[in-house]
């Protein structure tokens, strides 16, 4: 059984789906001609075309605009090159088997590793890291993109999942997406439920 946050206000249990992927050395072959693994520094401006791609929605639109695609994969991609040295971040992907072309991605906030040094701040420190953090993403976005808007929304959506999972472990899902030429496969379900596993055999919220 898997725990799963589901909104503010409760944590349910759902039933792990059927594994259907055939695993081996952590990558795992879905069909004959496509593999799943974690993704490789090579990788950044693949899966930053990917969402790019992806982000359609009006309320994407209205974060960054009616940005060319290429040019939002070009302005993503250090960030993600970046993202991908930090312990707590792990990229998963999905790629054809004979031309490595990445055609789905997992974006995912991890638990810190057991070895991983947990240093203890005070208040006044966390608040002084947050502040240059937040800075840092800033500084980071897009010159044409609504940066007031994108950061209240990461700013409130941060509390509000502090506030849910008071300190507690867990997984987190940010990002999520597929080549519109790949969809209806199935690829992005075996990207989320790879991960999953490691979330049920820590029993830890997603």
């Amino acid at each position: 059984m898997r725990m799963t946050v589901v909104s503010a206000l409760a944590y349910v249990y759902l039933p792990s789906p059927i594994d259907k992927c055939f695993c081996h050395n952590q990558v795992c072959r879905m069909s004959p001609s496509t593999i799943i693994s974690k993704a490789r520094a090579s990788d950044s401006h693949a899966i930053a075309s990917l969402f790019a791609l992806s982000w359609t929605s009006p309320f994407v639109r209205l974060q960054f605009g009616h940005m060319d695609p290429h040019a939002l994969a070009v302005a993503m991609t250090p960030r993600i090159a970046q993202q991908m040295t930090e312990p707590n971040v792990l990229f998963m992907v999905a790629r054809e088997l004979h031309t490595e072309l990445v055609v789905s991605v997992t974006q995912w906030r991890v638990p810190a590793a057991a070895s991983q040094t947990i240093f203890e701040e005070s208040p006044g420190e966390s608040e002084e890291r947050q502040v240059f953090e937040d800075e840092a993403f800033y500084n980071s976005l897009p010159e044409n993109s609504n940066r007031k808007i994108i950061m209240e929304f990461t700013i409130g959506l941060k509390s509000l999942k502090e506030g849910v999972l008071q300190g507690r472990s867990h997984f987190l899902l940010e990002n999520v997406a597929t080549h519109a030429d790949y969809r209806r496969k199935g690829l992005a379900s075996h990207l989320i439920e790879y991960v999953l596993r490691q979330a049920d055999e820590q029993i830890l919220p997603v």
